[in-house]
Order: structure tokens, then C-alpha cells, then sequence
């Protein structure tokens, strides 16, 4: 590669081939075009000069590739550059475009991290400040269920015995749900505990009032 590209340095193409060259980096490169299309006219005034066709248009078609995959070896663009007739300011040109370019691509990926990041600490603190109000309202609850029973146990001494027991049965499934974090169970259950406890308030009352009356 290097013995061809001195033989190239020495060598000299006419302004038109030149000027072809040019411009067919610009189409591939910049406007996206195929190089299969252009490759017949390559091959053409190449053989009217007198140069190797075959191996303008094989150097051109490596020098592409690397440009269009973004390379990493530079040197290798630079190398290919000479050996297809680039010129070296347009080959310097499209090399800073590539290294812009990659700069760019690695300052999106960092603010994309940085912003998963912050997302990612604000899911913490929120997590965190629902885990510390979930345990608050499992302690409130735990204590409620236990009072609860202890209530529903007077209840059913000083009142109702029916209701008084069923008010116990709710309570006491209060407290073993919330003994399993599970609050939604405990506060039905609490409700019901408290609807039976005053159910045997109301029904001891009637009775008293009907015992009096008769």
C-alpha cells in the first residue's frame, strides 16, 4: 500500500479525473448516493490516462466503506484517500465530520444517561417516601386492629353476645391481615368489627327499653 501510494504521489491525473473524484466523494458521501452507478465513468477516463482501472475504482470502494461504517482508523481513511486520488484537504475535512460527528453521539449518550439517572433517583426518594407512609399506615393499622379487639371483647361481655362475638371474628381477622401487610383486608375487616360492635350496643339497648316497656 504505502510503495502504491508514493508511485501515486509521483503520478499526476488530469484536472478532469481530478475533479470526478472529487465530486463523486461529495455525492457518496454527503448526498448518500451509490458508487456503483459512477463507477463505469471512473473506469473509463481511468484507462484513457493510462491508470490501473480496477484497482481506482477497488481503492475507492474500501475508501467508502470506511467513511460510510465511521471508522476508528484514520489512517487507514488517509492511506485509502491517496490511493484513490482524494485530495488530502477533503479527506481531512470528511475525517473531522466523522470525530464531530462521534463527539456528538457520545454527548447525547451521556445526557440521555445523566436524565435516566435523575429518573432513576426521583424513583428512589418517591419509592422510598410511599415505603415510609406505608409503613406508618401499617403501624396505625396494627395498633386499630388491636384495639379494635380488645373492644369487641368488652362489647361482647357488656352487650350483645352474638353480635359482640362476630365483632371479635372481624377484628381478629384485622389483625392477622395486617400482620401480612395486607391493609386493604384489615380495614374491611375493621369496618365490619366496628358495624357489629354498635350493632350490639343498638340491640342490648332495644332489649333493655323492650324489658322496661313490658
Amino acid at each position: 500500500m504505502q510503495e502504491r501510494i508514493a508511485n501515486k504521489r509521483s503520478s499526476k491525473i488530469s484536472p478532469e479525473l481530478q475533479e470526478m473524484i472529487s465530486n463523486l466523494v461529495v455525492d457518496v458521501v454527503e448526498k448518500n448516493q451509490k458508487f456503483n452507478s459512477q463507477k463505469k465513468w471512473i473506469k473509463k477516463y481511468a484507462n484513457i490516462e493510462g491508470l490501473d482501472a480496477e484497482q481506482l475504482v477497488s481503492d475507492l470502494e474500501v475508501y467508502f466503506d470506511e467513511i460510510l461504517k465511521k471508522s476508528d482508523d484514520y489512517d487507514k481513511i488517509r492511506e485509502q484517500g491517496e490511493a484513490a486520488y482524494i485530495p488530502q484537504k477533503q479527506t481531512v475535512l470528511i475525517i473531522d465530520n466523522i470525530i464531530r460527528e462521534k463527539i456528538g453521539k457520545v454527548k447525547k449518550e451521556l445526557e440521555e444517561a445523566e436524565q435516566e439517572q435523575d429518573y432513576l433517583e426521583e424513583q428512589i426518594k418517591f419509592l422510598e417516601n410511599n415505603n415510609q407512609q406505608n409503613n406508618a399506615e401499617i403501624e396505625a393499622l396494627r395498633k386499630q386492629a388491636k384495639k379494635s379487639l380488645a373492644w369487641a371483647i368488652v362489647f361482647t361481655i357488656i352487650f350483645n353476645v352474638l353480635f359482640g362475638v362476630i365483632a371479635v371474628i372481624y377484628a381478629s381477622k384485622a389483625k392477622t391481615h395486617i400482620q401480612n401487610h395486607n391493609i386493604l383486608e384489615c380495614k374491611e375487616n375493621l369496618r365490619k368489627a366496628t358495624l357489629f360492635k354498635w350493632i350490639s350496643v343498638v340491640v342490648s339497648a332495644l332489649f333493655i327499653i323492650f324489658t322496661l316497656i313490658t
